[in-house]
């Protein structure tokens, strides 16, 4: 995954923009590991939140390891 692809942050936000607005649980999770990766955090856990409530296993598991290492 992201090979002989240059990385571009805003290609990304875009992407990731257009994806979470068709309410989709994995974009969702995806759009607070961006702000994550940006140390972004309060941004990152309502997208992390928002992606568990839609019941999608994986942003369980992140909200699970961010509050254990707080």
């Amino acid at each position: 995954l992201g090979e002989d692809v240059t990385k571009d942050l805003e290609k990304s936000l875009n992407y990731l923009t257009i994806a979470v607005k068709t309410e989709d649980p994995e974009a969702m999770l995806y759009m607070g590991r961006y702000f994550f990766s940006q140390k972004d955090f309060a941004t990152a856990l309502p997208w992390f939140q928002k992606s568990a409530d839609a019941g999608y296993s994986d942003a369980l598991d992140t909200l699970g390891i961010v509050y254990l290492l707080g």
